[in-house]
């Protein structure tokens, strides 16, 4: 996967905002398998993934879903589902 950005941690917490915790931690660790598989698939080919971009989790987010409007981190929700995201961010990249 490609370096993690402040955009993609905000793209995978909208969408993680409405879910139950284990739905959307499963979510943000699909997503972070799909962006591994499509960063390798850019290094070995010299070409995006087909199906996933080019290895960032927003183009594996984008490239199946709008993630809908940006909103600022102010509310309690939205600080929670970021700090989901980073917390199943930390233990995928430990494993990986």
């Amino acid at each position: 996967m490609r370096t993690i950005t402040s955009y993609d941690i905000g793209i995978l917490a909208r969408l993680a905002e409405g879910l139950a915790e284990p739905a959307a931690r499963a979510m943000v660790r699909g997503y972070a398998e799909r962006a591994h598989v499509a960063d390798r698939f850019r290094k070995r080919f010299g070409r995006l993934h087909p199906f996933w971009g080019n290895g960032s989790l927003a183009s594996a987010v984008l490239a199946e879903r709008d993630a809908g409007p940006e909103r600022f981190p102010s509310s309690p929700q939205h600080l929670a589902a970021m700090a989901l995201v980073i917390d199943v961010l930390i233990d995928w990249r430990r494993r990986v």
